[in-house]
């Protein structure tokens, strides 16, 4: 939440959308596929339609998602790019797919990697609260008083980034 704070509703300031990487949608497309091909069988006819669906409809997804108010992202938000500074805070490193977009990208995909499926499907309202929580808090340190986007929004972002991972 602290990283997304900082360049809140004005990430193109140090990022500009010509920077964005211009293969996600090819990333996402060939992962998929590889991923059925190692493990035939493991997700059902329903996954894969949804997966499909979304490449197929890639620009509408993603206009639909860089809604503002938008942040600068991490990009790859997976536990094997964090570290730990001496003092005990934690940091990413590996910036190769940071962009302007909404914070929830980064969330979900955190989440999906970090947190058991059982643990996740109990407690993941939870920790998007948590996460808000910390996000309002950040903001209103620096004077925003209303970051754009309600618990509702918030959680429609949140599970398209979940269909997204």
């Amino acid at each position: 939440a602290e990283l997304h704070s900082v360049h809140w509703g004005a990430p193109y300031q140090v990022w500009r959308e010509a920077n964005r990487p211009p293969f996600t949608r090819v990333i996402t497309e060939g992962a998929g596929y590889g991923f059925k091909t190692k493990y035939p069988g493991l997700l059902d006819q329903e996954m894969w339609g949804l997966l499909n669906k979304a490449i197929r409809n890639w620009s509408t997804l993603t206009d639909h998602w860089r809604q503002p108010p938008l942040t600068l992202i991490h990009g790859d938000a997976h536990l094997g790019n964090v570290y730990f500074r001496s003092d005990g805070t934690a940091a990413f490193y590996d910036w190769q797919l940071v962009s302007a977009d909404t914070p929830l990208c980064d969330v979900s995909y955190f989440l999906f990697f970090a947190v058991s499926p059982k643990i996740l499907a109990e407690k993941e309202k939870t920790y998007l609260q948590y996460y808000a929580k910390c996000l309002r808090g950040h903001l209103s340190k620096k004077g925003v008083k209303d970051i754009g986007i309600d618990d509702d929004r918030m959680w429609a972002l949140y599970e398209i980034g979940r269909a997204h991972v």
